[in-house]
Protein backbone atom coordinates (compact mmCIF):
# COMPACT_ATOMS: atom_id res chain seq x y z
CA UNK A 1 0.00 0.00 0.00
CA UNK A 2 1.04 3.53 -0.12
CA UNK A 3 -0.37 6.95 0.64
CA UNK A 4 0.11 8.24 -3.16
CA UNK A 5 -1.87 5.74 -4.70
CA UNK A 6 -5.36 3.82 -4.83
CA UNK A 7 -5.37 0.39 -3.56
CA UNK A 8 -5.53 -2.03 -6.83
CA UNK A 9 -3.39 0.61 -8.67
CA UNK A 10 -1.52 -1.43 -11.04
CA UNK A 11 2.28 -0.71 -10.64
CA UNK A 12 5.53 -1.71 -11.91
CA UNK A 13 8.51 -1.22 -9.58
CA UNK A 14 12.43 -2.24 -9.97
CA UNK A 15 14.85 -2.66 -7.38
CA UNK A 16 18.94 -2.16 -8.11
CA UNK A 17 19.21 -5.01 -10.06
CA UNK A 18 16.39 -4.35 -13.24
CA UNK A 19 14.47 -6.78 -14.01
CA UNK A 20 15.20 -9.42 -11.37
CA UNK A 21 13.25 -10.41 -8.02
CA UNK A 22 16.20 -9.08 -5.27
CA UNK A 23 15.00 -9.04 -1.71
CA UNK A 24 11.96 -10.42 -2.39
CA UNK A 25 10.80 -8.45 -5.84
CA UNK A 26 8.88 -11.35 -7.01
CA UNK A 27 6.79 -11.74 -4.26
CA UNK A 28 2.86 -10.32 -4.71
CA UNK A 29 3.51 -7.63 -2.63
CA UNK A 30 6.83 -6.26 -1.57
CA UNK A 31 8.36 -3.20 -0.34
CA UNK A 32 10.29 -0.63 -2.47
CA UNK A 33 11.00 3.11 -2.61
CA UNK A 34 7.99 5.46 -3.88
CA UNK A 35 10.06 6.39 -6.72
CA UNK A 36 11.20 2.94 -7.92
CA UNK A 37 7.36 2.77 -8.46
CA UNK A 38 5.54 3.21 -11.91
CA UNK A 39 2.09 3.44 -12.50
CA UNK A 40 0.84 0.90 -15.40
CA UNK A 41 -1.45 2.71 -17.29
CA UNK A 42 -4.86 1.30 -18.45
CA UNK A 43 -3.97 0.63 -22.17
CA UNK A 44 -0.44 -1.40 -21.30
CA UNK A 45 -1.66 -5.28 -20.51
CA UNK A 46 0.21 -7.24 -18.14
CA UNK A 47 2.42 -9.25 -20.67
CA UNK A 48 3.45 -5.93 -21.82
CA UNK A 49 4.53 -4.60 -18.62
CA UNK A 50 6.45 -7.56 -17.47
CA UNK A 51 7.99 -7.44 -21.06
CA UNK A 52 9.45 -3.76 -20.51
CA UNK A 53 11.33 -4.61 -17.68
CA UNK A 54 14.51 -3.81 -18.03
CA UNK A 55 14.73 -2.43 -21.65
CA UNK A 56 11.63 0.04 -20.40
CA UNK A 57 13.31 1.37 -17.13
CA UNK A 58 17.05 1.71 -19.30
CA UNK A 59 15.25 3.99 -21.78
CA UNK A 60 13.07 5.91 -19.21
CA UNK A 61 16.87 6.57 -16.92
CA UNK A 62 17.83 8.08 -19.78
CA UNK A 63 15.20 10.51 -20.34
CA UNK A 64 15.68 10.98 -16.73
CA UNK A 65 19.28 11.62 -16.68
CA UNK A 66 18.98 14.02 -20.07
CA UNK A 67 15.94 15.79 -17.91
CA UNK A 68 14.12 15.76 -20.85
CA UNK A 69 11.00 18.66 -21.07
CA UNK A 70 8.25 17.97 -23.35
CA UNK A 71 8.48 20.04 -26.74
CA UNK A 72 11.91 19.00 -27.23
CA UNK A 73 13.17 16.95 -30.20
CA UNK A 74 14.87 13.66 -29.83
CA UNK A 75 16.77 11.44 -31.31
CA UNK A 76 17.15 7.65 -30.97
CA UNK A 77 20.42 5.92 -32.08
CA UNK A 78 19.64 2.14 -32.19
CA UNK A 79 15.87 2.31 -32.28
CA UNK A 80 15.58 -1.02 -33.49
CA UNK A 81 17.21 -2.63 -30.81
CA UNK A 82 15.03 -3.79 -27.62
CA UNK A 83 16.00 -0.01 -25.79
CA UNK A 84 15.66 2.11 -28.83
CA UNK A 85 11.92 1.01 -29.61
CA UNK A 86 11.49 1.34 -26.08
CA UNK A 87 13.17 4.87 -25.85
CA UNK A 88 10.97 5.85 -29.32
CA UNK A 89 7.71 5.25 -27.51
CA UNK A 90 8.74 6.66 -23.84
CA UNK A 91 9.76 10.07 -26.23
CA UNK A 92 6.76 9.92 -27.66
CA UNK A 93 4.60 9.49 -24.38
CA UNK A 94 6.65 12.53 -22.48
CA UNK A 95 5.58 15.05 -25.44
CA UNK A 96 8.67 15.06 -27.60
CA UNK A 97 7.74 17.07 -30.15
CA UNK A 98 9.53 15.18 -32.43
CA UNK A 99 11.26 11.57 -32.20
CA UNK A 100 13.70 10.86 -34.59
CA UNK A 101 14.51 6.97 -34.95
CA UNK A 102 17.54 5.76 -36.38
CA UNK A 103 18.69 1.91 -36.84
CA UNK A 104 18.92 -0.27 -39.65
CA UNK A 105 16.16 -3.00 -39.59
CA UNK A 106 13.79 -1.30 -41.94
CA UNK A 107 10.28 -3.30 -40.75
CA UNK A 108 11.14 -2.02 -37.49
CA UNK A 109 11.74 1.63 -38.30
CA UNK A 110 8.34 1.25 -40.19
CA UNK A 111 6.97 -0.44 -37.27
CA UNK A 112 7.83 2.19 -34.91
CA UNK A 113 6.77 5.64 -37.40
CA UNK A 114 3.21 4.14 -35.78
CA UNK A 115 4.77 3.64 -32.54
CA UNK A 116 5.92 7.36 -31.41
CA UNK A 117 8.83 8.07 -34.18
CA UNK A 118 7.84 11.40 -35.85
CA UNK A 119 11.06 10.50 -38.27
CA UNK A 120 13.19 7.99 -39.29
CA UNK A 121 16.88 7.35 -40.74
CA UNK A 122 17.88 4.25 -41.86
CA UNK A 123 21.49 3.67 -41.20
CA UNK A 124 23.43 2.86 -43.91
CA UNK A 125 20.82 4.83 -46.68
CA UNK A 126 21.67 8.43 -45.73
CA UNK A 127 25.06 10.18 -46.88
CA UNK A 128 25.22 12.66 -43.66
CA UNK A 129 23.25 11.71 -40.56
CA UNK A 130 23.63 15.29 -39.23
CA UNK A 131 21.60 17.00 -41.67
CA UNK A 132 18.93 13.97 -41.94
CA UNK A 133 18.33 14.33 -38.34
CA UNK A 134 17.91 17.79 -38.39
CA UNK A 135 15.77 17.28 -41.32
CA UNK A 136 13.57 14.51 -39.47
CA UNK A 137 13.25 16.34 -36.12
CA UNK A 138 12.80 19.33 -38.13
CA UNK A 139 15.44 21.45 -35.79
CA UNK A 140 18.33 20.79 -33.89
CA UNK A 141 18.27 17.50 -31.66
CA UNK A 142 17.80 18.55 -27.50
CA UNK A 143 17.63 15.24 -26.29
CA UNK A 144 19.70 11.93 -27.78
CA UNK A 145 19.35 8.52 -26.27
CA UNK A 146 22.28 6.60 -27.41
CA UNK A 147 22.22 3.00 -27.96
CA UNK A 148 25.38 2.65 -30.67
CA UNK A 149 27.73 5.31 -29.43
CA UNK A 150 30.70 5.60 -32.29
CA UNK A 151 30.00 7.44 -35.81
CA UNK A 152 26.12 8.05 -35.28
CA UNK A 153 27.30 9.29 -31.68
CA UNK A 154 29.33 11.61 -33.53
CA UNK A 155 26.51 12.76 -35.89
CA UNK A 156 24.28 13.34 -33.55
CA UNK A 157 26.14 15.98 -31.57
CA UNK A 158 26.85 17.28 -34.50
CA UNK A 159 23.44 17.96 -34.89
CA UNK A 160 22.68 19.05 -31.43
CA UNK A 161 20.74 22.41 -30.35
CA UNK A 162 22.39 24.89 -27.87
CA UNK A 163 22.24 22.70 -24.16
CA UNK A 164 21.61 19.61 -25.66
CA UNK A 165 22.23 16.14 -23.95
CA UNK A 166 22.89 12.49 -25.12
CA UNK A 167 22.74 9.70 -22.63
CA UNK A 168 25.01 6.80 -23.57
CA UNK A 169 23.40 3.41 -22.92
CA UNK A 170 25.60 1.62 -25.40
CA UNK A 171 27.90 1.11 -27.38
CA UNK A 172 27.80 -1.33 -30.01
CA UNK A 173 28.72 0.68 -32.86
CA UNK A 174 32.29 1.09 -31.48
CA UNK A 175 34.66 4.09 -31.57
Amino acid sequence: SSPHLAPGTRVRFENDLPGFGKDGAMREIAPTDAEAIYVLPDSVDDATAAAAGVAGVTAELAYRLAVMEPGERVAVLGATGGVGQMAVQIGAARGAAAVVAVGRHGPTLEWLSSHGATGVVALGSVENLTEALQQEAVGPIDVVVDCLWGAPALSAIEAFADGARLVNVGNIAGL
